[in-house]
């Protein structure tokens, strides 16, 4: 397998897990921990509905990126653009989320309107990024670097708690400091911004190749009327989109759920996601390895069972103490099922049509985001009970790991590893 062009090998793998590095502070500050948080109880204050408000804010952003991710990803593979694209959303995102310090409270229009376009930006770049990750890792050890590249991420994610820790201080204006806050989202865009630079600068795309006279929505519908054929891609993009939807509930709301419903403080919060990220980078490493060793799709369904218990924890539970447990096993959970759904797509695509399918990834991830976090915004607004509406996200992670069961992983690699593009198939 020949790994690209440019660079060496091991600097395009450190780029690409600096990366993750960078672009986690967003995932982890902005979606996850202190915007969301920050959002309900600042910018929506006094709002009659903002648990709907913000799984608004975040279906409209997933929405967008579902709905122009695959067609992008079709046009990157048509014409080699993965990398310009990288760039773009990358730099739209930092941009936006530095914009966010002019969100103060009661603005709810440009709170919403900024969280969005940098959403979208994180999202768009996110899918572009792990198309690149078969580039950067020999075929035996995709597990192993997407595992990898997840745990540093998830270490980017504990710099930028730390920062955020030292930013908004302690004691009774922890949690209410605009400022503070304000000073957060620019600490983010700039770690953002610095260790995203080397693979915006490092990941390029195969030269030699090309450009197709065909359109990239023709190529699109192509490997739409090929799902006969890859199958076993489209089970798992199915499967994938279910269980993915309860990750985005837990992505969402789990801080909002921690602040409201136990009564966390803000400091509170952000103690508990830096240990987090510990074992979420545990879980992202260990899962890697092995699935390269076992097989990924054990290694999900492992991971979904595991889901469905702690979801149920969170529900009933009423102790913080118990909470904080279930919490940290959750950390093992997230980082080993993203970690390995990346690694299996991986698996199961054709070189040619990489960037295709992880755009069809990308609007798999980002429509669930449509489906989920309104769902649980409309189940706790409407029967007052933010525990209800955890339960309700049992269906997906059940439905997911259902469907996950009838997905051949051996056939799938076969396919993808004999495929080739015929003169019918392939643009003139």
């Amino acid at each position: 397998m020949t790994l690209g062009v440019g660079p060496s090998p091991r600097s395009r793998l450190l780029a690409y897990c600096l990366y993750d590095f960078g672009n986690s502070a967003f995932t982890t500050i902005i979606v996850t921990v202190v915007y969301s948080v920050y959002f309900r109880t600042q910018v929506a204050a006094g709002h009659p509905t903002p648990d709907l408000l913000w799984g608004f804010a975040v279906s409209l952003a997933m929405g967008l990126v579902a709905i122009v991710a695959p067609v992008l990803g079709a046009r990157a593979d048509e014409y080699g653009s993965r990398h310009t694209y990288l760039i773009g959303f990358t730099l739209l995102s930092v941009v936006a989320t530095a914009g966010l310090v002019w969100v103060g409270p009661g603005n709810l229009f440009l709170g919403i309107l900024l969280f969005v376009i940098a959403h979208v930006g994180y999202a768009g770049g996110e899918a572009f990024y792990n198309a690149f990750l078969p580039d950067v890792a020999e075929p035996h050890r995709i597990g192993f670097v997407s595992g990898l590249a997840w745990g540093v991420g998830y270490f980017g994610g504990l710099l930028s708690l730390l920062v955020a820790v030292s930013l908004l201080g302690s004691g009774p204006t922890a949690d209410t400091s605009v400022l503070g806050h304000q000073l957060v989202f620019i600490a983010v865009a700039a770690q953002y911004l610095l260790f995203t630079s080397p693979a915006l600068l490092l990941l390029r795309d195969r030269r030699g190749r090309a450009p197709s006279r065909a359109r990239t929505l023709e190529r699109l519908l192509r490997t739409l009327r090929e799902a006969r054929q890859f199958r076993q891609v489209f089970r798992f993009l199915i499967a994938y989109f279910l269980y993915d939807n309860g990750l985005s509930v837990i992505i969402a709301f789990t801080s909002i759920y921690m602040s409201t419903t136990l009564g966390f403080s803000m400091r509170e919060i952000i103690n508990l996601f830096v240990f987090l990220q510990l074992t979420s980078a545990a879980g992202a490493l260990a899962s890697g390895a092995w699935a390269d060793r076992f097989g990924t799709r054990r290694a999900i369904i492992a991971t979904l069972i595991l889901w469905i218990g702690i979801v149920v924890g969170m529900a009933i539970t009423e102790s913080r103490s118990i909470f904080k447990v279930i919490a940290l096993v959750g950390g093992l959970g997230i980082g080993s099922t993203q970690a390995c759904s990346r690694a299996l797509l991986a698996h199961l695509v054709p070189e040619t049509k990489r960037a295709e399918f992880f755009g069809l990834f990308a609007f798999c991830t980002k429509a669930s985001g449509v489906l989920g976090p309104p769902l649980f915004g409309f189940v706790s607004d409407w029967t007052g009970s933010a525990r209800l509406a955890m339960m309700s996200v049992l269906f997906f992670f059940i439905s997911g790991l259902i469907l996950l069961l009838f997905v051949d992983e051996d056939e799938g690699r076969r396919i993808a590893s004999q495929y080739r593009e015929t003169p019918a198939s392939s643009p003139a």
